[in-house]
This record gives C-alpha cells, sequence and structure tokens, in this order.
C-alpha cells in the first residue's frame, strides 16, 4: 500500500475527502473484514500546546462512519496528538450524540517520532463491535486487544483526515490547525 502526503492549510478544519472527489466510497459492514490505515506526521504536524491544557483535542486520522452528513459521528477511526516530540496515535470511536468511547489508556497509545511509519487495522468482529490494533515496524500489534462498541449500521463510508487537535480553541474541544502540516495516510478495507 502507497502512503499518500495530505496537506493541511492553516486555518482549515474541515475533514479531507478520500480521493474519489464528490462520491465517497461506501461498504457493506457484514462483508468488511478489517480496515487498514497507514500513517505517518511529518515534523510540521507536530505542535506546541501553549497554555492549552485541556488535553481532549484529537485529530481523525481515517476510519469508517455510518453516517453520510456528519462523518466523525458513529464512526471507529484512529486518532492522533502532539505531545512534546512524539505524536500520540490511539484508539477513537464516537457514538450518536457525539459520546466519545475510549481514547486509549497509556497501554493502548502508540509513540511515534516525526517520519516514522505506522499502521493500525479496525477489525470487525460482528454485532456493532470493532478491535483496534496497532503496528510499528513488525508484524505482531504492539498493543492489547482495544474493543468498541459502535452501530455504523448496514452501510459504511470511509472518513478524511479531520484536523480537531490545535492550541487555539477554549473548551474541551480542539480549534482549527493552527500551522501548516503534512500527514501521510493511506485506508484499505479488506473484504471477508
Amino acid at each position: 500500500m502507497s502512503i499518500k502526503a495530505h496537506i493541511v492549510r492553516k486555518g482549515c478544519k474541515k475533514p479531507f475527502p478520500p480521493d474519489t472527489g464528490l462520491f465517497w466510497p461506501r461498504y457493506r459492514v457484514r462483508k468488511i473484514d478489517y480496515v487498514e490505515i497507514h500513517f505517518a506526521f511529518d515534523e510540521s504536524a507536530f505542535y506546541d500546546w501553549g497554555d492549552d491544557m485541556d488535553r481532549q483535542d484529537w485529530f481523525k486520522l481515517a476510519g469508517l462512519t455510518g453516517n453520510w452528513l456528519k462523518r466523525d459521528k458513529n464512526a471507529v477511526m484512529i486518532a492522533a496528538r502532539s505531545i512534546g516530540q512524539f505524536m500520540q496515535v490511539t484508539a477513537y470511536t464516537n457514538q450518536a450524540g457525539g459520546r466519545r468511547i475510549g481514547y486509549g489508556s497509556d497501554q493502548h497509545i502508540l509513540l511515534l517520532r516525526p517520519d516514522e511509519k505506522a499502521r493500525a487495522r479496525i477489525i470487525n468482529l460482528g454485532n456493532d463491535k470493532w478491535e483496534y490494533q496497532f503496528f510499528k515496524g513488525r508484524e505482531s500489534p504492539v498493543n492489547n486487544a482495544i474493543i468498541h462498541e459502535c452501530e455504523l449500521g448496514k452501510r459504511a463510508y470511509k472518513t478524511g483526515i479531520y484536523i480537531a487537535g490545535a492550541n487555539n480553541s477554549e473548551g474541551p474541544f480542539g480549534g482549527k490547525a493552527s500551522q501548516k502540516m503534512k500527514i501521510y495516510t493511506d485506508f484499505k478495507v479488506v473484504k471477508k
């Protein structure tokens, strides 16, 4: 799988569309075995939190959603945030009504340096259960199983990059990108 560079402009927050233009890929949930997401972060994606101490701000990198209009709702995704010299990457599930499930505890967070490549799998266990696995330069997962529940419905759509981690917004949620950033991602659905 090739990994593609995405430039996030300063002041951007909206999701990046997939590479298919106006037509978002959609998939039958029951036929999905897993989603594989490759990712890396240029040093430009690392930012200083400044005085913003509400560390609830996360980029959403990619995943699946059952909500065609609000693509970060009813979604299973990979999320990241900049902490010092590392990018923290974790499982991120957003149920209906904006209820976030499991940003991940310390043992479920993958730490990456600039330009270090990694990948994640979101495995469809059936019955609205999804398992997250993270890989860094090897074939066996670097984490214990992370299982979240999220009802996507019968059809799922690819989510795009969504910038919510920045140091320019009051309250618990991040603001727009505070600088120009380069993020590398790629996404593949593997069917049963």
